[in-house]
């Protein structure tokens, strides 16, 4: 089936996007075991349905979520029997579904930015794996080497400086929750600001708004 007609299924992969991302704000993984588990025959009848459109880059994005939650839930959220023809063109298509995984995860890591720096989320370990899981989506997309270093790969999401900077404001960001009422000694605020720094310098060497921030935090404290 060509591009077209897959075209028809999008609005289904739409509505698992907006799942995906409103369990993103739960913190609990009961809850969000729960929330997933409700629609757990939803999340079938759109694998059903890509698998009957040849979508496979979709199917596959869906398959890689659901199980990486899997792994973090006490219960399973999803029931997938693969067969022959699933892991032939999951792996046909293993390039383009890795790029569509890096598309959506740097979406939902720019989404739970947002959400943490908001006053909605009023606990401050809540706002904390907010900023850990959004940091954690985008540092998974970067390409580990045998050396020990690592490179950003998904240009036609973001250039590697966009993705670097983007972690340096996750850790920015982490610094300014790091210091509850009553701590005299910020070591963790410090180890946040470090890792900003380092991060910011790794997008660029040159001086921007960015590192001057992190250096006036560091400079603080």
């Amino acid at each position: 089936m060509n591009e077209e007609q897959t075209n028809r299924w999008p609005d289904l992969f739409d509505k698992f996007e907006d799942i995906i991302m409103e369990v993103d704000k739960k913190c609990d993984i009961e809850e969000r075991t729960q929330f997933l588990r409700e629609r757990k025959e939803f999340n079938a009848e759109t694998l059903t349905s890509l698998e009957k459109a040849d979508d496979w880059i979709r199917f596959g994005v869906i398959l890689k979520v659901l199980s990486r939650e899997s792994e973090n839930s006490p219960v399973p959220v999803f029931t997938f029997r693969p067969s022959q023809n699933h892991c032939e063109n999951l792996k046909k298509n293993s390039d383009k579904i890795d790029k569509a995984i890096a598309e959506l995860n740097c979406k939902r890591a720019e989404k739970l930015l947002g959400h943490a720096r908001t006053g909605k989320v009023r606990k401050y370990t809540d706002r904390h794996r907010l900023v850990e899981s959004a940091i954690t989506l985008v540092w998974e997309q970067f390409e580990k080497r045998d050396n020990g270093q690592f490179k950003w790969l998904h240009i036609h999401v973001k250039t590697e400086k966009q993705a670097c900077n983007f972690i340096a404001k996750c850790y920015l960001l982490r610094s300014k929750l790091a210091l509850p009422k009553g701590s005299s000694i910020p070591e963790k605020k410090l180890e946040a600001l470090d890792n900003a720094w380092e991060w910011a310098k790794r997008g660029s060497p040159e001086t921007d708004d960015l590192k001057m921030e992190v250096a006036l935090q560091k400079h603080r404290w």
